[in-house]
């Protein structure tokens, strides 16, 4: 079987977007229906189980009782996040789950548009912002890792993709003496994982055009972006002007907000856990939020954060351009303040670059003050 990613993703794209009915895969295969309060990927022969219900705490017990190898369950682990990426739901993870989303596929194509030098680190960055929002511990997001673009195991080179088809193949071979997999056939193993393993090389073997959605005669900007990343960057290199209109444009789809605030579950990000009405009034609540707009804006803005934002330099250059719109500066910085790509490294180079005096008052003054004191006194 040749799984077809890019549909798998595209229906997982449009359960985000709000579409609800079944969805069948192309190759017949595979149904996408809601079950147990998620959109899932199910066997259309089985209609009751999921491509990833094969991976149970039993299963885990038993492959670590058979192999007395602890990277056995670690590979597991993997595959059970790599299947994890299909699915949405949008109570309690949403947040989580778009963003991990969003680290894979940035993941799957390779950006020649970096200036040299400036992101060096964004693959490695990519793949622990990945485990982190599946969410995973600390000893597990550190197991794993991408260095010069090759993926490593505590430290050490590691071909992924034959130790994953191993895994499988181990419990294949072997699956009479796996309890826990009694109700799975060999034909639904063999999608399950030949899933895994096209998930797992779309990201170990970027291309230079990925395609994640395909919608529509004439596609707006914001969609061309989305279906094709690359654009993001031609346009942010070669036509500023037009980025900076785009982005305020459609800033206030993107939505920050408290955690005890949140009853609908429309948020982009969380500025923290209680309600702040300062906050609140930095932005504009548009009187009507539509699904696919606001999913394809907070990608385009998480883009934005990811790749520019963490960059002093480029922040410094959004400021600048807003400078006769101090409302839109203030939105963008609460946004970026509240992300959770914009992390304590992001927020140290920041103070150590000078620029984040350039910054306007925020909530953002204190924490950037107790840094800068740290930093100082360090």
């Amino acid at each position: 079987m040749e799984p077809n990613i890019k549909e798998l993703l595209f229906y997982r794209d449009k359960r985000a977007t709000g579409i609800r009915e079944e969805l069948s895969t192309s190759d017949n295969l595979l149904i996408n229906k809601k079950q147990k309060g998620s959109f899932a990927y199910y066997f259309k022969d089985a209609p009751d189980i999921a491509i990833d219900d094969f991976i149970s705490a039993e299963l885990y017990d038993e492959v670590a009782e058979f192999s007395q190898d602890d990277s056995f369950n670690d590979l597991l682990f993997l595959t059970e996040i790599l299947l994890d990426v299909l699915k949405y739901s949008k109570k309690p993870s949403v947040i989580n789950r778009r963003l991990k989303l969003f680290c894979f596929k940035n993941m799957m194509f390779q950006n020649e548009h970096i200036t040299a030098g400036q992101n060096e680190n964004d693959r490695e960055d990519l793949f622990r912002f990945f485990l982190f929002f599946h969410p995973c511990g600390e000893d597990f997001i550190t197991s794993f890792s991408f260095k010069n673009g090759e993926p490593f195991y505590k430290e050490k080179a590691i071909n992924l993709y034959e130790q994953i088809n191993s895994l499988f193949d181990v419990i294949m071979n072997n699956k009479a003496r796996f309890v826990a997999l009694n109700e799975f056939t060999e034909p639904a193993l063999s999608i399950s994982r030949d899933i895994t393993l096209t998930l797992l090389q779309s990201i170990l073997h970027p291309t230079k055009q990925a395609v994640f959605v395909e919608e529509g005669s004439r596609p707006d900007l914001l969609t061309k972006i989305f279906s094709e990343p690359h654009i993001f960057f031609d346009l942010y290199q070669h036509d500023q002007k037009k980025f900076f209109r785009l982005l305020e444009e459609n800033i206030d789809q993107y939505i920050v907000k408290s955690w005890d605030d949140d009853a609908k579950v429309q948020a982009s990000v969380y500025y923290g856990s209680a309600k702040n009405d300062a906050i609140e009034s930095y932005f504009d609540r548009p009187s009507r939020l539509f699904p696919k707009k606001k999913y394809l804006v907070e990608f385009f803005i998480d883009l934005y954060v990811f790749y520019m934002l963490r960059q002093p330099a480029e922040l410094e250059s959004m400021i600048t351009f807003f400078a006769d719109k101090p409302r839109v500066q203030v939105k963008m910085i609460a946004i970026l303040f509240s992300h959770p790509f914009y992390n304590g490294e992001a927020k140290l180079k920041l103070v150590q670059s000078g620029r984040d005096t350039l910054l306007p008052h925020g909530f953002w003054t204190e924490r950037l003050k107790k840094m800068k004191d740290n930093v100082t006194k360090s």
